[in-house]
Parts: C-alpha cells; structure tokens; sequence
C-alpha cells in the first residue's frame, strides 16, 4: 500500500470505522485524549490512519477515540495518515495491530479478532489448513508443510496453550455467524 502523510484533514470530512475492532468507544478514555490534546497548541501528535472512499471523503482505519477526542474537544482538523489501496485483509490487520498494542481488548473482541486473523492467515498460506495437501504449496522434508499452522505461531507469538486459542477462535467463529449472542 501508498502510505501518504497529510498535514490536516477537516474532521467533516472523515467517518468512523463502520467495522472496528473495539466496537464501545471508551468515554474516559476520550476525556483523557482530549486533556492531553489540550496540552499541545498542535493537538493530537499520532495521526489517524485513513483510506479514501470517494467525494473528498476518508473513512478510520485507526483512530476512532482520538477522532472523537477531537470532535467533543471543539477541534476542526485531524492529523492523519492516508493509505491506499488497501485489501481487506491488511486493512483488518492493521486494525488488530492498532488496537492490540494498546489497551487489552474484551474477551468477545479477542475471540472475533483471532477467528477473522486465522482466515486471513490461512488465504495467505493455504497449506497450512488443517487436513490440507496442495500439490503446489512449498513443502519441506517428509512432504511437511514448510508454513507452520495459525495455531503453531500464534501460540508461540501469544503465549496461549493450543487448546486455549483454538476454543477462542471457535468461539469467535460462532459470534461472526451468530452476531445476536453478542
């Protein structure tokens, strides 16, 4: 993707993730943005991360509770990083990026987060299905697939037992299908 910085953006012209990773906005945490955005004649100093969508319109990838910060604090522009094109899957990574090296998402967020990631992962590395045997994926000795599964490397990356992250993402699963158990 082209990222691109933008200086300012006017906040008429951007709209919120309609599919965010968080999905409640945190009203302390919107009161804490808007004191520290105060504090700097500037305002904010990490910019929204936006994508065009037409009409001199940009829509959040990244930075919903700082966009609201700025709206309830009275200010007209945001600082933003403009990307494009993006697919949907590096959009939704970017999202879980930027929302998981922050404050800790719920267990439900954490569950859809890992189902719609272990998709992801799998359209990039399909031979790491369970029960798959592509004649054309790279192959290491012993006819072994040389991509290991979701589960072996979000485990090792997380630090969560294999049982444990394979009932989220199950769970998540069934909240993606079954969004009234929300």
């Amino acid at each position: 993707p082209r990222i691109e910085f933008v200086d300012l953006i006017p906040l008429d012209q951007i709209i919120p993730d309609p599919d965010p990773i968080r999905k409640e906005l945190d009203t302390v945490h919107i009161q804490d943005l808007i004191e520290s955005f105060n504090l700097l004649p500037m305002g904010p100093l990490d910019p929204l991360v936006v994508k065009p969508i037409g009409n001199e319109l940009y829509q959040i990838i990244s930075g919903n509770h700082r966009y609201q910060a700025l709206l309830e604090g009275g200010w007209k522009d945001a600082p933003c990083h403009v990307i494009e094109p993006l697919s949907d899957a590096e959009e939704f990574l970017m999202k879980l990026h930027a929302n998981s090296k922050r404050k800790n998402l719920n267990d439900l967020e954490m569950c859809e987060a890992l189902a719609r990631e272990k998709v992801i992962y799998e359209r990039f590395y399909p031979e790491t299905k369970w029960g798959c045997n592509h004649q054309d994926s790279p192959r290491g000795h012993f006819g072994h697939s040389v991509n290991k599964s979701f589960t072996e490397v979000k485990t090792k990356a997380s630090g969560m037992a294999p049982r444990s992250l394979r009932r989220d993402i199950k769970v998540g699963m069934v909240v993606q299908e079954i969004p009234e158990l929300k």
